[in-house]
């Protein structure tokens, strides 16, 4: 088979490219070294036998990069696997170089340290004095251990964040074993230390331009300077779509070169040294934000084009870009593994492809945009359209949130970009002699940043576009890459359809929607009757009930950030938007502190509390003894969400498959006390789904049980959420032969406790009670329909 010269060939860096990924897969997927070059031996005489290229150079370097990705893929791989297998829990010297910036946290650092076989360790350490700097050498005693997976739907998978970059194994120090310098950083890592420090002179200008909020969305456009965002101006940015503005990318080196190169050509210089001068700017800004992989990625791909227009060569971004791939794969192969690659990736070759005709198409259909518009316009567009699938399948949703503030987003973040460039180095030098005129000066700056958190803020809270996951089938991407191709078409003018093989195409339009719209009532008829999701957050509760018609509660939220960091994130996966009921079972700071976070995002409508707790508070205006009651119904008071008291005998129904009935777990007389606990007065609700009986128990203790037991209201259970975390002092013997449960679920983490009992873990053993926890198995998941119920682990 001969392939000669074709519009593929033409462009060489585009198969060597392919080439590269195929031996990096071909090296992860068989996962030994021997075996990997084997297999890529054997598919490279193939390949001699049956192939012939033009030009022939081609002929022999596609097999050597094929071998060159497999061989050092494979190497790497089989010295981490080695490195894995010394995460038995026994202690280890760490030597080797700090390999990138270390970052800083609130009681530890991390370092990312490469060990002199080249394998990456994640190292997490007590800070002392000024910490480790890029490039120094250390010495450590450390005990490895695997990096955690997913725990919660959405959650964050620390395991494949941490593979992206190379690193399987993380380490910790040993008892007090302090991290000692071994050799000091060579030269040539100054510029990053100066990076560096240039970084945190720029953060504090900006702080000093502008106030706090302004400044942080600033910091994060320009810098992905993160840590001085809210939660909830996080959480906006993600669920509008517009998360990728709050992490360098290639879209900030872009947006950086263009008012810069303009800058330069006003300026009066020459090509070449216009070109020498992005050159380095671009090198500057990648000390500026610290060589991160997805800066390097962005910055290496510019670079390549701007090296080629200096060497007056032909100027082609789809070569640039896969001279890009080819280097970045040669110095981390693991980088395949990450979200942030490929959709970096997709976003470049969106742009290559589609911008220019996009940006003509906008330019014919709306002639009154001014010029400089249409390019953040045309390239928004670009990206979205063709990262829908891949956003998708990472998001497991399609939002259609991005597509409609992406947009205006390019807009506001290009002025806030040409802004920044002229107002912060005349703000520096302003500040200090005249301060007023400084500030004034930055005025627009904090007008756009504000705009684009006002932007994200409306998008995220008010205007929510997304598709229910019924409607996300195969056919559903079978119409999408139908659109897509024809809207590349188009702008191409590429006229397929007027060619007889693709004239059937416009035929299957009208049958592939209705076979679509017929496997989205197929898929919503099929869906559990009820499902609910016992999230991992740690020590405290937080379960979540869902229906087939999509009617929610949530019960109880876990500690203080944990509804930003697990609830709302699951939210997000799940396709819920507001959850219809919030109940707080007490007033512990582990059961409604997340609460507390969902109603501070606007996510929840009603919220329903313990009515014997309020009437045993003396203020309900005052936290008591770790009681947060109080501070919770202030904040539903101050988003306008409406509370309600739950006493003995009360029922919350919702649709027809959802029904709680709360059950009275006190003695008529009671005698209020200013120091109350309130574990005494935790709700306890018997909930029937559809037929199926489930017992959620909050932190009830056993005086609580006993007295259920004594009123006759304890019945049967299929599954017991277990009391107060496995506290041995409830979930006694008699309440198990009155619920007499199948299964059992304790939410717990670490604690000082002892939480679950030995005791505890005995007593539902010799029932016959399967255990399930979310500390050793991540969030719990119970699906429940017609044929029965299955409990397993929501993230397997």
């Amino acid at each position: 088979m001969a392939l000669k010269h074709s519009l593929i060939f033409a462009r060489p860096l585009l198969p060597l490219a392919l080439a590269a990924i195929a031996g990096i897969c071909v090296a992860f997927v068989v996962g030994q070294l021997t075996l990997s070059l084997c297999l890529c031996l054997l598919v490279c005489l193939l390949f001699f036998l049956t192939v012939r290229l033009q030009p022939n150079w081609l002929m022999w370097f596609l097999p050597l990069l094929f071998l060159l990705g497999t061989w050092r893929t494979g190497l790497m791989l089989e010295r981490a696997m080695k490195l894995v297998a010394a995460a038995d829990g026994q202690s280890r010297i760490l030597t080797g170089t700090v390999a990138e910036v270390p970052k800083t946290g609130e009681y530890f650092d991390q370092a990312v340290v490469r060990r002199p076989d080249g394998t990456r360790v994640l190292l997490s350490y007590p800070r002392k004095g000024t910490g480790l700097s890029y490039g120094e050498r250390i010495k450590v005693t450390v005990c490895y251990e695997l990096p955690r997976g997913q725990r919660n739907p959405g959650g964050f998978d620390e395991t494949a964040w941490l593979k992206s970059r190379g690193i399987l194994v993380k380490a910790k120090p040993i008892g007090k074993s302090s991290v000692s310098i071994a050799g000091h950083a060579p030269l040539w890592t100054k510029p990053v230390v100066l990076g560096q420090a240039a970084r945190k002179t720029l953060i504090d200008l900006i702080d000093q331009l502008l106030p706090d909020q302004q400044a942080d969305v600033l910091c994060a456009v320009l810098l992905g300077e993160k840590q001085g965002l809210s939660q909830q101006v996080q959480s906006d940015f993600r669920r509008s779509g517009l998360a990728h503005l709050t992490s360098v990318s290639g879209m900030h080196v872009s947006l950086l070169l263009l008012p810069a190169g303009r800058l330069l050509r006003h300026g009066g210089l020459g090509r070449r040294k216009r070109l020498v001068l992005l050159l380095i700017i671009l090198i500057g800004y990648g000390f500026l934000t610290g060589w991160h992989t997805a800066v390097s990625r962005a910055i290496l791909m510019s670079g390549c084009a701007l090296s080629g227009r200096l060497l007056h060569r032909p100027r082609d971004a789809a070569s640039s870009l896969a001279l890009a791939v080819i280097l970045i794969f040669g110095v981390q192969p693991f980088a395949i593994w990450g979200e942030g690659f490929w959709l970096s990736f997709l976003a470049t070759a969106a742009l290559v492809a589609l911008a220019e005709p996009m940006q003509n198409r906008l330019k014919e259909s709306f002639p009154f945009l001014p010029a400089f518009l249409l390019t953040p316009l045309a390239s928004g567009l670009s990206i979205q359209i063709c990262l829908l699938p891949l956003l998708a399948i990472i998001n497991q949703q399609v939002s259609l949130a991005g597509l409609v503030s992406n947009p205006p987003a390019a807009l506001i973040t290009t002025a806030i970009c040409y802004l920044a460039i002229i107002v912060l180095p005349i703000g520096g030098l302003l500040l200090p002699i005249f301060p007023a005129l400084g500030h004034v000066l930055a005025l627009p700056l904090g007008f756009f940043s504000d705009l684009l958190g006002n932007l994200a803020g409306f998008m995220g809270r008010k205007v929510i576009l997304r598709a229910p996951n019924e409607l996300i089938n195969p056919v559903f991407w079978m119409i999408w890459l139908l659109f897509a191709g024809a809207l590349i078409c188009r702008l191409r003018f590429i006229d397929l359809l007027r060619r007889r093989r693709f004239r059937s195409f416009k035929r299957i339009r009208v049958p592939l929607i209705v076979i679509w719209l017929l496997i989205a009532v197929l898929n919503w008829y099929r869906a559990p009757l009820v499902q609910v999701w016992f999230f991992d957050v740690g020590q405290g509760d937080a379960i979540l009930l869902k229906s087939r018609f999509g009617e929610t509660i949530l019960v109880d939220g876990g500690k203080f950030g944990q509804g930003w960091q697990v609830i709302l994130p699951a939210l997000d996966y799940l396709g819920i938007d507001q959850i219809d009921v919030l109940i707080a079972t007490h007033g512990h700071d582990d059961h409604i502190g997340g609460l507390i976070d969902v109603i501070k995002s606007g996510r929840g409508r009603n919220l329903l509390v313990s009515g014997r707790e309020l009437a045993a508070m003396p203020d309900r205006n005052k936290s008591q003894s770790g009681d947060r009651l109080g501070i919770l119904m202030e904040a539903a008071s101050l988003h306008q969400i409406p509370v309600s008291e739950l006493i003995g005998n009360d029922t919350i129904a919702l649709g027809t498959l959802i029904e709680l009935q709360v059950l009275d777990q006190h003695e008529p007389k009671r005698t209020i006390k200013p120091d109350y606990d309130s574990n005494d007065y935790s709700l306890v609700l018997h909930a029937d789904l559809a037929g199926f009986s489930l017992l959620l128990t909050g932190d009830c203790t056993a005086d609580a049980e006993n007295n259920l037991i004594r009123s006759g209201l304890l019945g049967l259970a299929d599954v017991l959420k277990v009391a107060h975390h496995g506290s041995k002092y409830a979930t006694t013997t008699a309440m198990l032969e009155q619920v007499r449960p199948r299964a059992a679920v304790i939410s717990v983490g670490p604690n000082f406790y002892g939480h679950p009992s030995k005791d505890t873990l005995q007593r539902l053993s010799e029932h016959d009670c399967r255990v399930w926890r979310t500390d050793q198995q991540g969030a719990i998941h119970l699906s429940i329909n017609k044929a029965g119920w299955v409990l397993h682990p929501a993230c397997p």
